[in-house]
């Protein structure tokens, strides 16, 4: 009886260890594919992330060049008619249209650098003071004389247009 009882114990045994087994066998290699195809995957979405953080910071840096451009005042003194001839009205249609484009463009600093943004900061800064004094002229006294004015004072204003745009276009540099 004994040998009969440890027969059948081996008979149920074995093939009990041999499924088992196999099953260990196929499970671990089942587990390595999906751990190779995770590690593919996540490996992939951080190229992805590093790819759409350089066209984030590409496209803020385009938006800035825009924005730059837009504030030129040769430009804005194209764009923006003159509907009025108190200077103070016009001057401060100017500033009001510098600010509007400033404020819409502001997120973009979280893409570019603190150094290009301070100079972005210091441009803007500068065109709205060469505004305000030129506004503020004892010889200026309509709107059409502010303009002229301001047409001059632009020459001036050239050089920090082109530094700033000189450094933007620097900054991208590095991203492509």
């Amino acid at each position: 009886m004994n040998t009969e009882f440890i027969l059948q114990l081996i008979a149920y045994t074995i093939p009990a260890l041999v499924v088992s087994a196999l099953s260990y066998i196929y499970f671990n290699a089942i587990l390595k594919r999906q751990s190779q195809r995770d590690k593919f995957i996540i490996d992939n979405l951080k190229g992805q992330q590093k790819i759409d953080t350089t066209a984030l910071r590409l496209q803020a840096l385009e938006r800035l060049t825009l924005f730059i451009e837009r504030i030129d005042l040769q430009k804005l003194l194209l764009r923006i008619p003159l509907n009025t001839e108190d200077s103070q009205l016009y001057s401060l249609g100017l500033i009001q249209n510098i600010t509007q484009e400033y404020e819409y463009n502001l997120s973009q600093q979280v893409y570019i650098s603190e150094e290009l943004w301070e100079l972005i900061n210091k441009h803007k800064n500068s065109i709205l003071t060469a505004v305000q004094n030129t506004t503020n002229r004892p010889g200026v006294i309509n709107a059409t004389q502010l303009q002229k004015q301001l047409i001059e004072e632009s020459s001036i204003l050239t050089q920090s247009t082109a530094f700033c745009l000189s450094a933007i276009k620097s900054e991208a540099k590095q991203y492509l």
